[in-house]
């Protein structure tokens, strides 16, 4: 069962990479439309899921889960709907990792100090002296076998500071298939650490723009044509610049283990 989410996540992560890579072999392009395309989608627990985007002053901002869809409200539509989603996938991720780490220390029986969620900048987790955990909220956009696999991994450093075989002997006690997870994340780490990028277009309202009456075109001498504009057809270009990282680690805390992105 682990093998099989990890390997259909593996294939929605290299389709979607593929139409981030390659738009036109997925779509069509209209070249009397000067409205740009837009492929909202959202990495979140190993799945990719589509994104609707709404301006409604009325309302206030939010990012809602709902029947497999993402509904974000702009009360602004000079609001960032990636920054809105981005914010709700660490809320999840405070809430889910909380709850994890508590249910498996207690299965393992172990303690820990306290865990801080953050966006880590190379690595997916750590462990201190000090027994206290970091965990990467990117952890969230993972299949939940892989998040169980790195929760234990860090659990497993209040025993063992080190990657020795007694370490990986209580790794491999309670998540047998930890070699598998190990490869999935070192074969999407750049689609984990990639944040969303949205696009609110705006719909025409058909009330308040009612579409003109077609008026047969005058058709002009071939020398007197103006010739068309090839950037009338070229989609806009999207770019989100990454927010500053926060430090692994507090001043005080002197980190002993750190799971790398590469390492793992």
């Amino acid at each position: 069962m682990a093998e099989i989410k990890t390997t259909i996540s593996d294939i929605k992560l290299f389709i979607e990479n593929l139409h981030s890579d390659m738009p036109e072999v997925f779509e069509k392009k209209n070249s009397n439309s000067k409205t740009p395309s837009t492929r909202n989608k959202v990495l979140y627990m190993g799945d990719v899921y589509d994104v609707k985007i709404s301006a409604n002053p009325e309302k206030n901002t939010s990012c809602e889960f709902i029947d497999d869809i993402f509904h974000i409200n702009l009360k602004d539509n000079t609001e960032s709907p990636s920054k809105i989603v981005e914010t709700w996938l660490r809320e999840k991720a405070n809430k889910v990792l909380k709850q994890k780490i508590d249910v498996f220390a207690q299965k393992m029986e172990l303690e820990y100090n306290r865990l801080v969620i953050k966006d880590q900048k190379t690595v997916w987790g750590s462990c201190s002296e000090k027994s206290n955990i970091n965990l990467s909220y990117r952890l969230i956009k993972m299949p939940e076998n892989v998040i169980d696999y790195l929760v234990l991994h860090e659990l497993a450093h209040l025993v063992h500071l080190n990657h020795s075989s007694d370490y990986w002997d209580i790794v491999e006690k309670y998540c047998p298939d930890h070699k598998r997870f190990r490869k999935w994340l070192n074969n999407n780490k750049v689609s984990l650490f990639d944040n969303a990028k949205l696009k609110y277009v705006k719909e025409k309202d058909p009330y308040l723009n009612p579409p003109k009456e077609e008026v047969a075109e005058e058709v002009k001498p071939a020398q007197e044509q103006a010739p068309t504009s090839i950037a009338d057809s070229l989609p806009e270009e999207i770019t989100e610049t990454i927010p500053e990282m926060d430090n692994i680690l507090d001043d005080d805390d002197t980190v002993k283990d750190i799971e790398g992105i590469v390492e793992i």
